[in-house]
């Protein structure tokens, strides 16, 4: 029976004393009012909408004004004439630039043949060959220049004699033939002057017909 007793004292004790820190627990905490619950926190003042509109003001503020440029209406440009080439002129330069680099070959002989030189005049008896040989061609010439041709082929003919005498005589002087060689300079001078004259009738006629094309 007092075994019962003490073990019911105990329990009443436990008891008594959980409840006394279940007590001093919930003092512990805030007491929180019905109306402070129920009031909603403000996180900021300005309402959603009026963020909106001031992003959209900053946007605008920050984005420069497009610049526009005045449109500039290109000014029609006049076509540049060129000048047709005379064909008179265009002839007479051909015909004379031949002429030219013909009677410049036959002098360059004639200067080296005369100074004693046989083995320098064989060197440009050669090159007046060759200069005969590209501008001896007068098929392209129009057929109001009949004449001219007739005067220019008859031209060749003579200085293809020229520099055929020339060369033998050179040969022959090289060879310490110089008596055998003085028949064949004769020849050779007479072809050229031959030869000039034809070059002169050129000339003249070309200058006298200016405007025959």
């Amino acid at each position: 029976m007092v075994k019962y007793f003490i073990v019911g004292c105990i329990l009443l004790v436990t008891i008594l004393l959980a409840g006394c820190v279940q007590q001093e627990q919930i003092q512990s905490y805030p007491v929180v009012s019905p109306e402070e619950t129920s009031k909603p926190v403000q996180e900021s003042e300005s309402s959603p909408e009026e963020l909106v509109n001031e992003s959209k003001n900053e946007t605008i503020s920050h984005t420069p004004l497009p610049t526009t440029s005045p449109i500039i209406t290109p000014e029609p440009t006049t076509p540049v004439q060129v000048p047709t080439p005379d064909p008179n002129l265009a002839f007479q330069e051909l015909v004379i630039t031949k002429l030219d680099l013909i009677q410049e070959g036959k002098k360059a002989v004639l200067d080296t043949w005369n100074a004693g030189d046989a083995l320098a005049a064989q060197t440009h008896i050669n090159e007046l060959r060759q200069r005969i040989r590209n501008n001896n061609d007068a098929s392209t010439f129009p057929k109001k220049m009949d004449y001219v041709r007739l005067q220019y082929y008859d031209l060749i003919d003579r200085m293809i004699q020229f520099t055929d005498n020339f060369d033998q005589a050179a040969i022959l002087r090289n060879k310490g033939e110089s008596g055998s060689s003085n028949s064949y300079v004769s020849a050779g001078i007479m072809a050229g002057d031959r030869a000039d004259i034809s070059d002169k009738k050129i000339r003249v006629f070309l200058n006298e017909h200016p405007k025959l094309l």
